[in-house]
């Protein structure tokens, strides 16, 4: 009961948001990496949206009130000639300096960019046309995006941009889709980008070490389903099997050589090099359950390690390097909540004194000037979006500097509590709960059960704009990592294969009881909510559990498993759209059709007992529209309580500002509906 007080006591704590700020959850925040700090730690950047206006701020840190603002961009307008018309409003998605006076920055839709701290010699980096140079395959449409891998700080003038061609209609080979890759070196004064990979484009994910050498990529024989990394011996050699540079034995006791469509989830994952010649760091799962976190030696043919582990995540996440010491600092991984494990004593004790100085968030070291003296920080929590802030070593003080949500006041938002339940199958099952706020009295509250998508991603401590959305209703949110969430280990992950919604629905079931046994949520008040396969899971909980839910809200969802699998364009060598695949993932037509018959929510419409309201965007392309106008038809046959919205122009999830406020209009609309309580929670918010 410690637990539920706890809640309690922090709702009570806290104001609610404003029926402003609750508008403003539908627009876009900056990313995380939209700020960065100058090499000599004079200047500190960051991306900012004010009205249709996209900015760059540059900060004089030893006078912060002095700030330049540069306008870099506006808003593309939704309309038709967009190719994605459900266009969302442009934020700035990358910032970072090269050297002392020139900025790179990204936004989205828009062109990676310089330019000088004071707004002067603006230039489009790696700029190409739309057609681009395939080889073999000839040349190809296809849409690019460009990305920043490496920065070269040895290197006061090039940076290194990865080039990635994707939904590509390839000529001889037929019509289908790929992620095809390129590295360049790019001139960040002139913009001029000369190839890395001597004229190949590379058809996998590339693989460069910290100096800025592509040293190779990942690649899928399409024949045999074998996942191959090709690793060059230097930057200079040509690429080989990594299963012959370590040898086949120990490759394949990794799973450094993997049989895709036999097993998807027990590859090994490259990061790639270090600062040395021949050590490759890989997370793997060899004789365990978790991946864990290794090193391969190449030279002498050995794997060492693990270097970072846990029995109960996946070291899933990112290494931090320091080029200024050429070592390898750090990990950055997720468990209850994101963390960095140091390898360096002095990057461990200013994480030690921000972690005292900023408690009860996540304080990501995200940058640093070349002297190690100030550090920028990205510093969030549940409640906050995320600040920006610089640390001074020599002071020890933490300045804050912006945020990329500015609208919203933390202190009116939801708190978030993580904790580990124990399923009914023996194992734990990490959830997360979010209390309304508290007008009167300490009554149990009403429910959301927030079903994530995937079913293979998961959900985390942070601030969810949907979670807020729905606090802010009145409601206690409940988010599950049931089994088929990713970064619990393979047991758990695995889970979801050929078992779609059984396995999760009973891990949900117990986090239900959990929580109403705990007292803090209305046991006659739960309503079931989730988009694509979350929205699948809702519809399936709603037939299963009927006596369970008293609303299901399913956006985009999967209803017809049958119609997925068999939908799938066979010529494809994109790894999801391909039929093999999901015939592991989700199941075979021949060997399990009547399973996925008996599992799809469309054949269940009938025992479904709850009111239903079903939102699909007009122009899905990963879940057909056709699955919700199937559900729906079906729904009313059985005489159900249905209500069906189609979103203009939108895609799978992605939504505009528009249609994000519709959508959360409709389901604020169907919750006052359905539950009593819900008129006079919300009534505050107006």
């Amino acid at each position: 009961m410690a637990w539920a007080t706890l809640l309690v006591t922090a709702t009570l704590a806290r104001a609610q948001l404003t029926s402003d700020e609750i508008a403003a959850l539908a627009n876009p925040a900056q990313s995380a990496n939209s700020f960065g700090i100058s090499p000599d730690g004079k200047h500190l950047a960051f991306g900012a949206r004010e009205k249709n206006e996209l900015c760059l701020y540059v900060v004089d840190l030893d006078n912060p009130s002095d700030r330049r603002r540069i306008v870099v961009g506006t808003d593309l307008p939704a309309n038709n000639e967009h190719p994605d018309k459900s266009v969302r409003p442009a934020v700035m998605t990358f910032v970072d300096w090269k050297n002392d006076r020139r900025i790179i920055f990204q936004q989205r839709y828009g062109k990676l960019q310089a330019i000088d701290l004071d707004g002067k010699n603006r230039v489009e980096l790696a700029r190409f046309g739309q057609n681009l140079d395939l080889g073999n395959l000839g040349r190809t449409e296809c849409s690019i995006t460009r990305n920043v891998v490496n920065m070269l700080p040895r290197e006061p003038e090039f940076i290194l941009v990865e080039v990635a061609a994707v939904e590509v209609s390839y000529g001889s080979h037929g019509a289908g889709s790929a992620n095809l890759h390129d590295y360049f070196r790019v001139d960040v004064a002139t913009g001029k980008a000369m190839p890395m990979s001597h004229g190949r484009t590379l058809l996998g994910s590339p693989i460069d070490d910290e100096m800025g050498n592509v040293r190779g990529y990942h690649k899928i024989d399409r024949m045999s389903d074998i996942g191959e990394y090709m690793i060059g011996e230097d930057k200079d050699t040509p690429e080989k099997p990594l299963s012959e540079l370590l040898g086949v034995k120990l490759a394949e006791t990794y799973g450094l050589k993997h049989h895709v469509v036999k097993d998807l989830f027990r590859a090994a994952s490259v990061y790639g090099f270090g600062y040395w010649q021949n050590t490759l760091f890989f997370t793997s799962s060899k004789g365990r359950d978790t991946y864990a976190l290794y090193v391969a030696d190449l030279k002498n043919k050995k794997v060492e390690g693990p270097l970072w582990e846990s029995d109960r995540v996946d070291l899933f996440g990112s290494l931090v390097f320091v080029p200024q010491l050429t070592k390898l600092g750090g990990m950055r991984f997720e468990d209850t909540r994101e963390r960095t494990a140091w390898l360096l004593p002095e990057f461990e004790a200013i994480q030690k004194d921000l972690d005292t100085q900023l408690p009860q968030r996540v304080n990501r070291i995200a940058g640093w000037d070349d002297a190690l003296k100030r550090f920028a920080v990205f510093s969030y929590s549940d409640r906050d979006p995320g600040s920006i802030a610089v640390y001074d070593a020599a002071t020890k003080k933490v300045q804050r500097l912006g945020s990329i949500r500015p609208q919203i006041d933390y202190r009116h938002s939801a708190g978030m509590v993580a904790a580990w339940i124990k399923a009914r199958a023996g194992h734990d099952v990490l959830c997360y709960i979010t209390a309304p706020a508290v007008t009167s009295g300490r009554t149990p509250a009403p429910m959301v059960v927030l079903l994530h998508g995937g079913p293979w991603a998961r959900d985390s401590w942070e601030f969810d704009t949907e979670v807020q959305f729905l606090a802010a209703q009145g409601y206690l949110v409940l988010q599950v990592n049931f089994r088929g969430s990713e970064g619990f280990g393979y047991a758990h992950l695995s889970a979801a294969c050929r078992n779609f919604g059984n396995a999760a629905l009973e891990d949900v079931e117990d986090a239900i009881d959990w929580v109403t046994n705990n007292g803090v949520a209305d046991r006659r008040r739960i309503f079931a909510m989730g988009s694509s396969y979350g929205g699948y899971l809702a519809l399936y909980a709603a037939a299963k559990r009927p006596d369970l839910f008293r609303g299901c809200i399913a956006r985009a969802a999967v209803t017809d498993l049958v119609d997925l699998v068999a939908g799938i364009d066979r010529s494809s060598i994109s790894d999801w759209r391909q039929y093999e695949v999901r015939k592991q993932l989700v199941g075979d037509l021949r060997k399990d059709k009547e399973l996925l018959r008996k599992t799809s929510p469309v054949n269940l419409a009938a025992q479904i007992a709850a009111p239903v309201l079903l939102i699909h965007g007009k122009d899905d392309g990963v879940v057909p529209i056709e699955h919700s106008e199937r559900m729906r038809r079906k729904l009313e046959s059985a005489k159900r309580s249905v209500e069906y919205i189609e979103i203009k122009d939108a895609m799978h999830g992605g939504w505009n500002p528009a249609q994000q406020r519709q959508i959360w209009d409709a389901t604020a609309a169907f919750l006052r509906k359905h539950d009593s309580g819900a008129a006079a929670a919300s009534a505050g918010t107006k």
